[in-house]
């Protein structure tokens, strides 16, 4: 029998918890999901529950109040309005995939996929938004491109986090151990003054390492 998922959904607007709780049930054959209505509410259930990822509202009672150890120790999957500036403040928090509430249900989909496997998912309008206001900020050592300094390992990795691998799956394709990935991420992300793999996508686009579609 196929083991069942456990999804939290941490919003106050309860047709959107609705909607995503019949997205769950028809796109995941096997799924139980607890629906909060602040994060003071999701704190007192989490106790009697193993969610194995979340579905987070960002205008939820109680959003200003989580530290980052709170991304950093739950695989959350933020939901946002279309808001350029609030998109672009919120992208540096450990987030397991970023939407926006008018998302395409192929969004919640690979959303759901990313964060059932170890991946990163960023909806096109959330990345489109990113590398627009990167684009945007004034640039300080224009002269300087950062990924230079990158070792030719480095870069290749680089690559890889920007396409949403996970550790495992690039260093299968490296043949090394994901340990290695690891601490090449970190050395990539002080080389290039990030702290995020989001941060590494904005760097990638901003400085024409990928295509923008």
């Amino acid at each position: 029998m196929e083991k069942s998922v456990k999804v939290g959904i941490i919003s106050a607007k309860t047709l959107f918890g609705k909607g995503l709780e019949n997205i769950l049930a028809e796109y995941l054959q096997v799924c139980s999901v607890v629906v909060s209505h602040s994060i003071n509410e999701f704190l007192l259930q989490e106790k009697a529950n193993e969610f194995n990822f979340l579905f987070l509202d960002n205008k939820v009672d109680g959003f200003e109040s989580l530290t980052d150890s709170f991304f950093e120790s739950h695989k959350i999957v933020l939901v946002t309005e279309q808001d350029a500036q609030i998109i672009y403040d919120l992208h540096k928090l450990e987030l397991a995939g970023f939407i926006t509430l008018d998302s395409q249900l192929p969004d919640y989909h690979q959303a759901i996929d990313a964060a059932l496997s170890e991946r990163k998912y960023y909806s096109q309008l959330v990345i489109q938004v990113l590398i627009k206001m990167s684009m945007n900020r004034p640039k300080q050592n224009e002269s300087k491109n950062l990924h230079e300094s990158l070792s030719e390992r480095e870069m290749e990795i680089l690559m890889k986090v920007t396409q949403g691998k996970s550790a495992k799956e690039i260093g299968e394709e490296l043949f090394i151990s994901p340990h290695t990935v690891y601490t090449h991420r970190k050395n990539i992300l002080k080389k290039l003054s990030c702290n995020s793999a989001a941060d590494l996508i904005n760097y990638a686009y901003s400085q024409g390492l990928l295509e923008n579609d």
